[in-house]
């Protein structure tokens, strides 16, 4: 069993990453400040949010594995248990690495870099329509509960309003008409529109969407408003101080432990691990639900989804899974791991089959349950994404049709995340084939980071699909400074906990001795 330690022979790769990291970032802030490329810094930004999105995903996954492993007793992955345990252990590093979210989110004012509930006057501008549908109500019109909604999709009659730089909202009763008229009349049709979260003397400050559906830019203030002080800049900051507290807690405890058992060999340490990890995993249940809220789906405020979380999450564990196995066969190639064996890869391999089919299962449930119920504020986040059977003429230049560079990235996460990999990992030679499950860990990986930015990019810009320098720039600074403080920690300590005492059932892993059982 290998006990080595990796001490200061990690330090040249670790300068690398550091290197590659600030080089990426520089690149992405210099393409954008020339500018090379459309979108702005507004661009940048939520190039930015989809990179932390995606390093947090691996690391949150690796948080889950360390759990779920250890509240079930798992002793297969034992031998190489201290890979997840480790990413799980570098949550203050992603603490860090929020900090360009956090700070967009509390100052984003008129501009809103990427959240449009940031902006000024937007509870003002919201408060104002619900006491106006509510004095229509007074008057036998319809009331803030019917007529709000429907201005998802242009159905209502909400009234115009406009946003002076003071932030209050003056209405407009001449706006309205049709579900396209003011897109007509305000930017002519034939063109693609882009999201705008910006504002200015003569628009409609509060939303993120005016360019796209007029209609829509009323929902906007009216469900911030209505969801209170959830959507405010303060709450959301101590919202996610408390998030990156607990799992940076846990994720210490967890590895702490680890550690310390490879030093006395005590197994209260074992002991102590599983009597928290069942609170362990409530609380990461609900702090993951609630973040994936946070960061992703408050993106657009008027939509919304009861089963986002479990879809983020299933993303997150395909992410560490993949991680997990593409460091395990680096980490072979350089002499260490040599107590992993194909069976542990092979077990391994069931595991992200199973959450390929779960992804899809939850991918597939919520795109049914908001297509049947086919509610206005919900059903056009899908539209925006090229989810949709509808034309453009029909649509009137609508944001996204059937056929746009958003419905191109739609296809190619049905068929490259799930129906493809669910096919190919379905062999058992695939995953036993160490170069096979490799090529497919480094695939599903890819489209794990298509897939957020499919979740996040068209509240930017849609039916436009933007991804250059700014993009992969923000990916590489964060994946490689979150991999560069992963291997500062792991460093100081063995990268086996060889003195767990399941570690006996890791190394006499043998799936491919396993004889049918035969029932008389």
């Amino acid at each position: 069993m290998d006990t080595a330690v990796l001490g200061e022979s990690v330090w040249p790769l670790r300068r690398t990453l550091l290197i590659v990291g600030g080089a990426g970032l520089l690149l992405a802030v210099l393409a954008t400040a020339l500018p090379l490329f459309d979108g702005g810094w507004k661009r940048l930004g939520f190039a930015y949010l989809i990179a932390y999105a995606f390093a947090l995903a691996i690391t949150l996954g690796s948080l889950f594995f360390v759990l779920i492993t250890t509240l079930f007793r798992a002793g297969w992955c034992v031998a190489f248990r201290r890979v997840p345990e480790v990413l799980a252990a570098n949550m203050p590093t992603m603490g860090g690495l929020a900090v360009p979210v956090l700070v967009m989110a509390y100052f984003g004012g008129a501009d809103s870099f990427i959240y449009p509930w940031s902006q000024d006057g937007i509870h003002k501008a919201g408060k104002a329509i619900a006491n106006h549908n509510e004095n229509l109500k007074d008057f036998g019109g319809q009331g803030a509960e019917d007529t709000a909604p429907h201005a998802a999709s242009g159905g209502g009659h909400l009234f115009l309003q406009t946003v002076a730089d003071d932030g209050h909202a003056s209405p407009d009763h001449g706006g309205g008409g049709t579900e396209h008229g003011s897109a007509e009349s305000d930017h002519g049709g034939g063109h693609a529109h882009t999201h705008d979260h910006g504002h200015g003397e003569g628009h409609h400050a509060w939303t993120h969407t005016a360019e796209l559906n007029p209609d829509h830019s009323h929902a906007t203030p009216y469900f911030v408003y209505k969801k209170g002080a959830w959507y405010t800049s303060t709450f959301f900051v101590i919202r996610w101080v408390f998030y990156i507290a607990v799992w940076s807690l846990i994720g210490w405890f967890f590895w702490s432990r680890s550690v310390r058992q490879d030093a006395d060999g005590d197994l209260e340490h074992t002991h102590r691990r599983e009597w928290w990890a069942p609170l362990s995993v409530a609380a990461f249940a609900v702090t993951v639900t609630l973040a994936s809220f946070d960061l992703l789906m408050s993106l657009d405020p008027v939509w919304y989804s009861t089963m986002f979380g479990v879809y983020f999450f299933a993303g997150c564990f395909t992410a560490a899974i993949c991680t997990t196995i593409i460091i395990l066969m680096l980490g072979q190639r350089a002499g260490y791991f040599p107590a992993v064996t194909t069976d542990h890869f092979h077990d391994l391999g069931k595991l992200l089959f199973a959450f390929v089919f779960f992804w899809g299962y939850v991918g597939f449930s919520q795109f049914m349950l908001i297509w049947y119920a086919s509610l206005p504020e919900t059903t056009y986040w899908w539209e925006i994404r090229g989810v949709t059977s509808v034309s453009g003429d029909a649509l009137m230049d609508a944001p996204a049709t059937f056929g746009s560079s958003w419905t191109v990235v739609a296809w190619t996460l049905l068929f490259a995340h799930l129906l493809f990999p669910f096919a190919i990992l379905l062999s058992k030679h695939v995953k036993r084939n160490r170069v096979a499950l490799f090529t497919m860990a480094c695939w599903m990986l890819v489209l794990c980071y298509v897939d957020i930015f499919w979740v996040a990019m068209p509240a930017l810009s849609s039916p436009d699909l933007y991804f250059g320098l700014p993009e992969i720039g923000c990916l590489v600074f964060c994946v490689a400074i979150m991999l560069a403080e992963a291997l500062r920690r792991a460093s100081a300590h063995s990268l086996t906990a060889h003195r767990d005492p399941r570690m006996h059932e890791s190394l006499a892993l043998d799936t491919s001795a396993w004889a049918p059982i035969h029932t008389h």
